[in-house]
């Protein structure tokens, strides 16, 4: 099911881009409707941080137990996920946030 909602969110994003690229217009409710969806999509994005990061911290402890010093537990935390995913996962968190925030304003605008 995360998956489904996931793409519908990639999918929502990208015409937003493609709008955004080619200049179209769009109307004031046009934003403030996928503001809406993108913002109702956001979960899987926020369900899949916390898991990552639940992993990272059941490592870290694991590492605690095992006498390894606490300030080398937390960056060897790092290894037991994909790390990489997980920032590009965080940055993409942040730029759906950011879309929310300029959609919002978009549609306060009265031309299109």
């Amino acid at each position: 099911m995360e998956d489904i909602r996931e793409n519908k969110l990639n999918q929502i994003l990208s015409e937003l881009v493609q709008i955004v690229t080619d200049d179209k217009p769009a109307s004031p409710g046009y934003w403030c409707d996928q503001a809406i969806k993108i913002n109702m999509l956001r979960g899987t994005l926020d369900n899949d941080l916390v898991e990552m990061e639940g992993i990272m911290l059941e490592k870290e402890c694991e590492l605690i137990e095992e006498d390894i010093p606490a300030a080398k537990a937390k960056i060897l935390k790092t290894k037991a996920i994909d790390y990489k995913q997980y920032l590009e996962l965080k940055a993409k968190i942040n730029r759906v946030d950011e879309f929310i925030k300029l959609a919002k304003k978009r549609s306060t605008i009265n031309e299109f």
